[in-house]
């Protein structure tokens, strides 16, 4: 087993009526994510809590990571940080400053290149 692997975190925001089986798959899923990606998973999270409350949980979760030294948290969808955008840019960024990626399951994408100190900024003329 190479232990140079990007270490993970899963993380994943489930609605109210979710049931246990629903928790198994996404945990499934998240896993298989990162097994296919060689990532080595150090922790994972699940929440119902309502997306207005998802800045404090992600505080709590980005603590846990920069305590276990982990560099990637993977999520099944950028919409489960969040409802509102401006929470979610702000979750975004915090991770970002930490050195922390976000990558997405369903796409690949990595949100937190866009507030890389390096990035480029994209603006589109109207």
């Amino acid at each position: 087993m190479d232990d140079n692997r990007i270490t993970a975190y899963t993380f994943t925001r489930m609605q109210p009526q979710a049931t246990e089986a629903d928790f198994l798959t996404a945990q499934r899923e998240m896993d298989a994510y990162c097994k296919e990606n060689g990532y080595r998973i150090v922790g994972s999270a699940f929440t119902k809590e309502p997306s207005e409350k998802m800045a404090s949980v992600m505080d709590n979760i980005l603590t846990d990571m920069k305590n276990k030294n982990v560099e990637l948290l993977v999520i099944p969808d950028i919409s489960r940080l969040g409802r509102n955008t401006a929470t979610v840019v702000d979750i975004v960024k915090a991770f970002a400053v930490e050195g922390i990626d976000i990558e997405i399951t369903a796409d690949g994408a990595r949100p937190t290149e866009l507030f890389a100190p390096d990035a480029e900024l994209f603006i589109q003329e109207m």
